[in-house]
């Protein structure tokens, strides 16, 4: 055997040892890949369930919110009432206290009837205030709930991502199969804008393949 016969027979080994190395390296790879993929779709799917759960604690929230502020305004509507009753019967006391003004019981009416409505009045603003926080609190409901809508659409959009990711390096390219993210009616512009940008950064990894 000569050098150059030697040297082929040595490449050849070589060459069978390094394809057994490459096998045995892709096998755990693909598990590690795969399991990987599970513990994303899990983990989504928990932060899912966390993100619903609070949004029907929310909706609840918000329904006793909207029944508050209805039977505030439904409290005003009736305060008021009696506060016009209290304030006609004040003019009329207050006449007779001028007319007849050595019938004492005429002057204490009076002057009870002027304790009485400022009391309505205090219940009544206090009644309005509690209008006002019920909408406040509904307006920081509704914020809230738009955050949590931006964070279910980029879960969704993760899971998407990395379906696609771990299908990109195993297949050729085809961008007919690239994850299309639908736009929802009442998507403001940051998230329509933000579904643009992931929709770009998938299209730019397929050219890269």
């Amino acid at each position: 055997m000569n050098q150059e016969e030697l040297e082929a027979l040595m490449q050849s080994h070589q060459n069978k040892w390094d394809e057994e190395l490459q096998s045995q390296e892709a096998m755990p790879q693909f598990i590690n890949n795969e399991e990987q993929q599970n513990d994303t779709h899990q983990e989504a799917r928990t932060l899912q369930s966390i993100i619903e759960d609070s949004q029907n604690g929310i909706q609840i929230a918000q329904n006793e919110l909207e029944d508050m502020k209805n039977k505030s305004k439904e409290i005003n509507q009736n305060i008021q009432e009696v506060l016009n009753y209290a304030i006609r019967h004040l003019e009329v006391f207050e006449k007779l206290a001028h007319k007849f003004p050595n019938i004492k019981v005429f002057d204490n009416s009076f002057h009870e009837t002027q304790d009485i409505i400022e009391k309505i009045i205090a219940i009544q603003n206090n009644a309005k205030k509690c209008s006002q926080h019920c909408i406040e609190i509904q307006n920081t409901i509704s914020t809230e709930q738009k955050y949590h809508a931006k964070i279910n659409h980029i879960v969704d959009t993760t899971r998407a991502l990395s379906d696609y990711l771990n299908h990109l390096f195993n297949q050729p390219f085809e961008e007919s199969k690239l994850p299309i993210f639908s736009k929802k009616e009442n998507e403001e512009h940051e998230e329509i804008h933000f579904n643009d940008e992931i929709q770009a950064i998938i299209t730019s990894f397929g050219a890269k393949k």
